[in-house]
């Protein structure tokens, strides 16, 4: 598996430039212990996940499978509902049984902005930054 990065941005007519992202080390990925459990493909566009034990994740936790890697949403029980294909990966379909290696779970991200003041750099909680007004 390769290093990831997690980003987003955000342009707001040549005004501001907003850049939120988060590194993904390869060394900080570990084998979560459970697997896909779907009883059949988890296919490439599918964004329930069933999992064999949905106790060892988290809301906005990051797992990679295969090559890609995907956001935690929500989760009810062993059912985790999923953003696909973050950090430019790409959504593909996996086999029932596949490994999950779990990440972080994203709480701080790093906000860029530059104005014509110049270069300013903030670091805020993801909430903070999901609901930033940039007018």
């Amino acid at each position: 598996m390769e290093d990831s990065a997690l980003g987003n941005t955000i342009d707001d007519q040549e005004r501001y430039d907003l850049t939120a992202a988060i590194w993904l080390p390869d060394s900080g990925l570990t084998d979560s212990t459970a697997v896909i459990n779907e009883g059949a493909e988890f296919s490439a566009t599918d964004t329930t996940l069933t999992v064999d034990d949905g106790t060892q994740f988290a809301v906005n936790q990051l797992i990679k499978i295969d090559d890609e890697v995907l956001r935690i949403t929500v989760i009810a029980t062993h059912n985790l509902t999923v953003v696909r294909g973050q950090a430019g990966t790409t959504a593909t379909a996996h086999d029932d049984g596949s490994t999950i290696y779990e990440s972080v779970t994203v709480d701080i991200l790093e906000l860029q902005r530059v104005d014509y003041d110049g270069y300013k750099r903030d670091i805020k909680p993801k909430d903070e930054i999901e609901n930033l007004d940039v007018t």
